[in-house]
C-alpha cells in the first residue's frame, strides 16, 4: 500500500498510521534486520522500516515515483535504491502508467479486472514506460537473504514470487478479491518452496488476523471475492527457515 491511500473506503488517522504500520511490522523486524520492498512508491513503508532501524533494499520502476524516493533517501547509507521491477526473470518489460502512481501496473489482466469491477473505472493507464526487471533470488543473492519481503505490485505479485525460489523468515504480498485466482498463484509457488503458514490484514488496519494453514486462508477469503470495496494484504511465514 502506499501514502496516497488510493484504496481506502475507512481510512486511518493520518496521525497514528506511523504507529500502527510500526507495530505491525515490529511482528516481523527488529533493528538491524534485513528487509526488501518491492514496489516501494514514495516509501510510506520505506520510511517506516527506516524508523525501525532496518536496512531495506527498495525496489521502484517509475520515474516519478523513484525521483521521489532519491531525494529522501539517497544519501542513507543503510538504504539501497534501485529503479527496477522485481519479475520471474531479468528482462526489459513494459509499464503501464495510470493517472494516479499508485495503481501503475505490469499486468494487464489485474488492470482490466479492477477496472470492470468499478473499483478503478475511472482511471486511465495511457501512458508506458520501458523497465528493467530482476528477481528476488538476484537481490538475495547480493544482498543476503531479508528478514521480511514486502510486496504490492499492483497484480504482478505471481511474477515476483516466480523469481524466489527459497524460503525467508516473512513476507507480505497485495491481494484483491476481484484478481483472486494472482492470490491462488502466489500461495501455490510459495507452498511449493517449503510448509508455510498465513495470515491477513484487511485493508488499511494495520491488525493481523491470526495464523492459520492456507487452506483455511482460502476458505475465509472466499466469500470476499464479489465484494470490490475490499483488498488486503496476506501475510506468509516458513515452518522452517
Amino acid at each position: 500500500m502506499n501514502i496516497l491511500g488510493h484504496w481506502l473506503k475507512r481510512p486511518v488517522p493520518v496521525d497514528d498510521r506511523a504507529g500502527k504500520m510500526r507495530a505491525l511490522y515490529g511482528n516481523f523486524l527488529r533493528a538491524g534486520d534485513l528487509c526488501f520492498d518491492i514496489g516501494a512508491n514514495l516509501g510510506n513503508r520505506l520510511r517506516v522500516f527506516r524508523e525501525m532501524g532496518c536496512r531495506v533494499i527498495a525496489l521502484e520502476p517509475q520515474d516519478s515515483c523513484y525521483s521521489v524516493l532519491c531525494r529522501e533517501f539517497g544519501t542513507d547509507s543503510e538504504v539501497v535504491l534501485i529503479q527496477k521491477a522485481a519479475a520471474a526473470s531479468e528482462t526489459e518489460m513494459e509499464m503501464l502508467i495510470a493517472n494516479a502512481h499508485t495503481i501503475s501496473s505490469l499486468s494487464p489482466e489485474w488492470i482490466r479486472r479492477v477496472r470492470e469491477s468499478g473499483r478503478f473505472a475511472d482511471y486511465q493507464w495511457n501512458e508506458r514506460q520501458k523497465v528493467q526487471s530482476t528477481t528476488l533470488d538476484a537481490l538475495m543473492d547480493t544482498y543476503g537473504t531479508p528478514r521480511f519481503i514486502k510486496i504490492d505490485v499492483e497484480g504482478f505479485e505471481p511474477e515476483v514470487l516466480r523469481g524466489l525460489s527459497r524460503p525467508v523468515p516473512y513476507l507480505s504480498f497485495e491481494w484483491t478479491p476481484e484478481y483472486s485466482t494472482a492470490m491462488e498463484e502466489c500461495l501455490a509457488r510459495l507452498e511449493s518452496i517449503g510448509t508455510i503458514e498465513t495470515n491477513y490484514s484487511r485493508e488499511e488496519s494495520m491488525e493481523l488476523a491470526a495464523w492459520m494453514e492456507p487452506d483455511a486462508l482460502r476458505h475465509m477469503l472466499k466469500p470476499m471475492e464479489t465484494d470490490n470495496r475490499t483488498f488486503g494484504d496476506i501475510y506468509v511465514r516458513y515452518r522452517r527457515c
